[in-house]
């Protein structure tokens, strides 16, 4: 018996917002500043990604392409590249703050028991029993030849919801609800049911939460990185060639990387490779290292005409205060 675990769906704060014409930062820090909890879907054919918001706080993502489950930082990194694609759809539900954790459970659980063939005293029993194993989880239930569904969430022994699904879809989900509660116990008087205890360690999902921020914050950075690099080699192409510009920045990328212990960071003309390797106040001296040893080379080789600081100052006014933003 393999069923999927029914949560509360929530309710819509923005709904199928295309990809191609919506700016992905200004969305996160809405949801960051807005202390949003709940959840981001973004949606492809054979593609789903969710990232889990608690207060503000990115709490956990899950990628699900074609059968294939990633979680974390993994997770996190494949919904930013989507997020840059075409045809796509996001959509954000507000769900209360205590039911936050049980969106771990769609990905993250692990099976503890199950039970066959059991009729409505059986069930309660099993579930009376088993709620006394986990802390956290869920009892998945199923009634004859996938006639129909439900879920009972648990919460240190106690059943703090409820959900039933129907044949035609149909999900009905309940707080703390005795009578749908009940109706899931009277189905099993009537049908053949079988049920399944699953458990859930939450709280390393929420132990790992500063790295799921401070990730999501490194490539909003390393975004504004490489487009002040871009900005600085358009700027310099009619002073020197195009060659001695690359020369010149992947000489100084490399010395300031290796001198941060960051060897691994490749930076290309789209994106930074590596942000997962490294954490946010090494990424912020990698930046500082990086500019600081762009003036002595650029000053060699356009022999004072202009300067790095004038050529920041002139990208800094075209660009809203980007290179503020970087180093702060």
């Amino acid at each position: 018996m393999k069923t999927e675990t029914l949560l509360a769906p929530g309710k819509i704060h923005h709904e199928l917002l295309a990809t191609h014409y919506t700016q992905t930062w200004p969305l996160i820090e809405d949801l960051k500043e807005s202390r949003f909890s709940g959840y981001l879907k973004l949606e492809f054919w054979e593609y789903e990604g969710c990232i889990i918001f608690d207060t503000g706080n990115i709490i956990q993502a899950f990628q699900l392409e074609k059968e294939n489950i990633k979680s974390g930082i993994e997770a996190l990194s494949g919904i930013y590249h989507k997020f840059k694609e075409k045809d796509g759809t996001i959509s954000t539900f507000h769900i209360d703050s205590e039911f936050i954790p049980f969106q771990f459970a769609r990905y993250q659980t692990q099976l503890v028991e199950n039970i066959d063939n059991c009729k409505k005293n059986d069930l309660s029993e099993f579930i009376k029993d088993v709620s006394k194993k986990i802390d956290f989880g869920c009892i998945n239930i199923e009634y004859g030849e996938k006639e129909a569904w439900a879920t009972i969430l648990l919460n240190n022994g106690q059943v703090v919801g409820s959900a039933l699904k129907s044949k035609d879809g149909k999900v009905v989900f309940e707080n703390n609800d005795q009578k749908l509660f009940e109706n899931i116990l009277k189905l099993a008087a009537k049908i053949k049911t079988s049920a399944q205890l699953l458990g859930c360690d939450a709280m390393e999902s929420y132990q790992h939460s500063n790295k799921h921020t401070e990730f999501f914050d490194l490539l909003k950075k390393s975004e504004t990185l490489v487009s002040v690099s871009n900005f600085l080699k358009d700027v310099l192409v009619s002073i020197i060639n195009k060659k001695e510009i690359e020369g010149i920045f992947n000489s100084a990328w490399s010395e300031s990387c290796n001198k941060n212990k960051a060897g691994i960071l490749k930076m290309n003309s789209d994106e930074i490779i590596g942000l997962d390797k490294i954490d946010v106040e090494q990424f912020y001296q990698i930046i500082r290292d990086f500019l600081i040893l762009l003036q002595p080379q650029y000053d060699n080789v356009i022999k004072g005409k202009v300067t790095i600081k004038d050529i920041l100052s002139a990208f800094n006014k075209q660009n809203a205060g980007k290179l503020k933003e970087l180093l702060i």
